[in-house]
């Protein structure tokens, strides 16, 4: 905090008393005032004197709220915090407000200009640590050697361009603050302004982004508790801001209250529903949701799965968040529900089946802090059992079955059990997913499942046997140990 006029040197406070006890203060007195902010000594003096000269004496407002606004991105940051604090007291209770507001929005376009111009520095700087050439060694060096130089000079080179990104954030970070600082300031008197912060953020390029992501936090955090006041400006962020609308919405939900907003829950359903924006939006209120619409979103949350383990975390937080009770009341479905909710998904059709499947993998993996699952064996088997007495078996079933077993250490008679009882009603009449999974199912449970052959139909086996080719090989040689009059009826198996 800046010193107040009582906390001064005793020959500042002088100087002070004698500019506000003079009759009247000139102008050109108030543009004199402006030389002590280039001084750190100095400063202190300079803004605590303009500060009251200009509570006490109105004409020389305009004036002073201009040294004030030029000095609001002084590198001194005691300086500039002193010129803010100044500024904002005329904010919403003057008719300076206006300029105030154009002033730190031309301040935050030029922060973003600068930091742009400095990212460009680093990214030149970086490439050219990184084309450097390898230092070569004399002639007739051992290749292996040579090799092992040349890695290591590679890795030397990878090292310098981290240190060079790092530094360059740095930079980057100090240029923007200096000139965001004002408009960031503002926004904890009119929280509309964070609009202009979208709209700078959405033209910038991926560093100075990063960068503003994190310049932003303690703003956001200081209204977590009351997230309605930065809503009306996140409702209209411009295209090309949606990273930092998700952190914001992040921050709310991980900051705010133990259950979100019904006001914040609704602006994020709506950027889904409006603005065709992902799942991503929803998984940090998921909480806040209803039962229903937990399930509705369900979809929706799957689709944000490719294939690859870092979007798993997304869906083990959306999973979290549904099923963990929050302020005392319960949770908005059961382990149970959740699992099945999975298995009708798939049976919709609505979500393709690889991304359910791999939803089902992260449901089956999560694990709390101490290792243990988050979902227990319990609940797997017990979900199980539904589905194996609903009318339409759910073609991830068996699926759900397998991982039961290899991810999860199940008991493999369990679910050679639920397969067995399959066979009794015929899974090879059923659905093509839900046979394609009973194939998947048999092979991975072998030796045990082979035991079924001798009471399917030889045309489901064969079938079997297209759909997997890789189970023709164990089948041989389970059919081999058989006597010959048992063996008969397979030796289409030994066929070439």
């Amino acid at each position: 905090p800046h010193l107040m006029p009582q906390q001064m040197p005793q020959q500042d406070r002088l100087i002070l008393n004698f500019v506000l006890d003079a009759p009247y203060i000139p102008s050109a007195a108030i543009k004199k005032l402006a030389v002590c902010l280039t001084n750190a000594d100095t400063a202190v003096l300079g803004y605590a004197t303009l500060d009251k000269a200009m509570e006490l004496r109105p004409p020389v407002v305009e004036e002073g709220m201009r040294v004030l606004l030029t000095n609001c991105g002084h590198h001194e940051r005691t300086t500039r915090i002193g010129c803010i604090r100044a500024v904002k007291k005329y904010y919403t209770t003057s008719a300076h407000s206006s300029t105030i507001e154009n002033w730190a929005r031309m301040m935050l376009k030029a922060g973003i200009d600068n930091a742009v111009s400095e990212s460009t520095k680093v990214t030149a700087e970086a490439e050219r640590v990184l084309n450097e050439p390898v230092e070569s060694l004399e002639p007739g060096v051992d290749p292996q050697q040579e090799r092992v130089a040349t890695e290591r000079a590679i890795e030397k080179k990878k090292a310098a361009v981290i240190q060079v990104h790092k530094k360059g954030d740095v930079s980057i970070e100090t240029v923007l603050v200096r000139q965001a600082e004002l408009l960031l300031a503002l926004c904890t008197r009119n929280m509309d302004l964070y609009a202009d912060v979208l709209t700078a953020y959405a033209t910038a390029p991926p560093p100075v982004q990063s960068v503003l992501r994190r310049v932003v936090t303690p703003l956001v955090k200081s209204v977590a508790a009351t997230p309605a006041k930065i809503l009306p400006a996140l409702a209209k962020f411009a295209s090309g801001a949606e990273s930092l609308v998700l952190r914001t919405i992040f921050i709310l939900s991980t900051e705010g209250p133990p259950v979100p907003a019904s006001e914040l829950v609704s602006t994020a359903m709506e950027f889904c529903d409006t603005r065709g924006l992902d799942a991503r939006f929803i998984v940090f209120v998921a909480h806040g949701l209803t039962k229903d619409e937990a399930l509705k979103r369900l979809g929706s949350v799957l689709m944000l799965l490719n294939g690859r383990e870092m979007q798993w975390p997304l869906l083990s937080e959306f999973y979290s968040r549904v099923t963990t009770p929050y302020a005392g009341s319960s949770s908005l479905l059961s382990p149970m529900e959740l699992l099945l909710a999975l298995h009708k998904t798939a049976s919709e059709g609505v979500v393709p089946m690889n991304k359910v499947f791999e939803g089902l993998v992260v449901y089956t993996d999560m694990r709390k802090p101490d290792g243990n699952h988050v979902f227990s064996t319990q609940v797997i088997v017990a979900a199980l059992k539904v589905l194996l007495d609903e009318p339409v078996i759910s073609p991830l079933m068996l699926r759900t079955a397998e991982l039961y077993c290899t991810r999860r250490g199940g008991l493999a008679g369990t679910v050679t059990g639920l397969m067995e009882k399959l066979v009794e009603r015929q899974v090879w009449d059923m659905s093509e997913a839900v046979f394609l999974s009973f194939a998947y199912c048999f092979m991975a449970l072998q030796p045990g499942s082979l035991r079924m052959v001798n009471r399917m139909p030889l045309e489901a086996l064969k079938k079997m046997v297209a759909l997997l080719p890789a189970l023709k090989p164990p089948l041989r040689d389970y059919v081999g140990k058989m006597d010959e009059s048992s063996r008969e009826k397979f030796s289409w198996l030994f066929a070439p």
